[in-house]
């Protein structure tokens, strides 16, 4: 009798890490799904353009980190570019949501080499190089 109860008891203890494993991978999936339909809900209507810097490669140049300006407040963002000829230190179009600032779009096929317009945005020019103050 005490046999079976091992017995059950391992067997119960395999399936309930399967379970869970699998609740974690059904919330990640759901997570992930339903940050796609919030960002396409507030990039598809009311939208502003500005310009962002990218800041930082992460991992293995998997992810680059940006940041941008509204109304004067700092936003930081990253978003995975695997292939898309995106450099460190090179400012690109933008756009992100009215209602929502941090959901945003980076185009890092609309690079902003036009000093004017970059310092439209709140960058300065310090020794050739553009930054904020």
């Amino acid at each position: 009798m005490n046999l079976n109860r091992n017995f059950i008891h391992k067997e119960i203890s395999k399936y309930g890490k399967l379970i869970v494993l699998l609740i974690c991978i059904v919330f990640f999936i759901y997570t992930l799904k339903n940050y796609e339909s919030e960002s396409k809900k507030y990039l598809g209507g009311d939208c502003v353009w500005t310009i962002a810097k990218t800041i930082k490669a992460y991992g293995e140049n998997e992810y680059i980190g940006y940041k941008y300006f509204v109304n004067g407040k700092l936003f930081y963002s990253s978003v995975g570019y695997n292939s898309i000829p995106a450099e460190l230190d090179h400012f690109y179009l933008i756009k992100y949501s009215k209602i929502k600032p941090e959901i945003n779009e980076i185009y890092f096929d609309k690079e902003i080499t036009d000093r004017i317009k970059i310092r439209k945005t709140g960058y300065k020019v310090i020794n050739e190089n553009i930054g904020r103050h």
